[in-house]
Formats: structure tokens, C-alpha cells, sequence
């Protein structure tokens, strides 16, 4: 068996050798964690850029449906008035008049509704956009946050076994273990 001193140098080698491996894995813990934020912060601006590129799509998309809307809207009234006509109506006076004007408020809300449906969905990707970008800038933070944290982590176990060295030492030497 080991005799007394042998063993205290090797629980306060141990306590050291604890102490040097928690500071490696505070700051290899921190270094890690703030990569993955990081990754996690990009991946976020690829989809804010998506959303805004979905965004720019519906806005696209919409005009074009209006500008179909548009002319189908004028085939419409072109036809109406031309039913009229060939009916040998007078096509700008009465119910007839009336008729036109009544399509063409049709037209309009139908129109508006285009309009704003589009809208809607923009701002649904812009909405999007926000959120992604608000997640970016969150996991930016955390992932100083953690490179921070992980030094201070590895700050807590130097003194945390530095102190755990000093105490077993300063017991060895009260026992006899060890001769100053």
C-alpha cells in the first residue's frame, strides 16, 4: 500500500488534472455552442432572404392576375354592350346604362379583391422575413454570449481546483503528510 504522501499527491494531482480538464471543456463547450448559434443565424438569413423573396413573387404574380383580371374585366363590358347593341337597344341610356355600371362596380370589387389578396400574402412573407431576421440577430447574440460563457466556465473550474489543490494541500501539510 501507498503510503500517506503518495496518496495526497495523487488526490491533488487529480484535483488539478479535473480542474484542466473542466477549463478545456468550458471553453471547447463555449466554442461549440457559439458555432451552432452561428449556423443556426445563417440558416435564419437564408429564410428571411427567401421570405422576401417569396414576397417580391406574390407582389409579381398579383400584377399580372391583375393585368389578366383587366382584360377579361374589358371582354366582359365589351360583350355586354355588345349584346345591347345587336338587340337595337340604346346602349348609353336606362337599363341598359344601368347594367354596364352595375358590371363595372362588379369589376372594381373584384379588382379590389385581387388587390388585397396579394397584399395579404406579401405581408404574410414580410412577416416572415422579420421573424427570420429577428432569429438571426437572437442566435448572432447567444453565440457571444456562449464563447463568453464558455471562458467563464473554464475561469469557475481554474479557481474552482486551484482551490481544491490548495485545501488538500493545506491539509496534507496539518497531518504530517507532507514537510514544509
Amino acid at each position: 500500500m501507498a503510503d500517506p504522501a503518495t496518496l495526497g499527491s495523487i488526490g491533488i494531482s487529480g484535483s488539478a488534472a479535473g480542474g484542466g480538464l473542466g477549463i478545456i471543456s468550458s471553453i471547447f463547450g463555449g466554442n461549440a455552442k457559439r458555432d451552432e448559434l452561428n449556423y443556426q443565424a445563417g440558416v435564419a438569413e437564408i429564410n428571411a432572404q427567401i421570405a422576401q423573396q417569396n414576397a417580391d413573387y406574390a407582389m409579381q404574380a398579383g400584377g399580372q392576375q391583375s393585368v389578366a383580371l383587366g382584360i377579361k374585366q374589358a371582354q366582359g363590358q365589351a360583350r355586354i354592350r355588345n349584346t345591347q347593341a345587336a338587340s337595337g337597344l340604346d346602349v348609353n341610356s336606362g337599363s341598359n346604362k344601368d347594367v354596364q355600371d352595375s358590371q363595372r362596380i362588379v369589376d372594381q370589387m373584384d379588382a379590389d379583391t385581387l388587390r388585397a389578396n396579394t397584399a395579404r400574402t406579401a405581408y404574410g412573407y414580410k412577416v416572415q422575413e422579420t421573424g427570420f431576421k429577428n432569429s438571426a440577430t437572437l442566435a448572432r447574440m447567444g453565440a457571444e454570449n456562449a464563447e463568453t460563457a464558455g471562458y467563464l466556465g473554464a475561469a469557475t473550474s481554474f479557481v474552482s481546483a486551484t482551490s481544491s489543490v490548495a485545501d488538500k494541500w493545506s491539509k496534507g501539510l496539518q497531518s504530517g503528510m507532507y514537510r514544509a
